[in-house]
């Protein structure tokens, strides 16, 4: 059996990254978005 725990913390550890990127996209994708909105706006101006 203790075998068996290096591999499930491998896999949680998998997991937890890909929860990670999951999470991160939408923050990476609204941070572009808002410098994009600041750069539209300093050259409005």
């Amino acid at each position: 059996m203790p075998s068996a725990a290096p591999q499930v913390d491998l896999a949680i550890s998998e997991n937890a990254k890909q929860f990670a990127a999951v999470l991160a996209a939408p923050l990476i994708v609204a941070v572009a978005v808002a410098k994009g909105i600041g750069l539209a706006a300093e050259m409005a101006y």
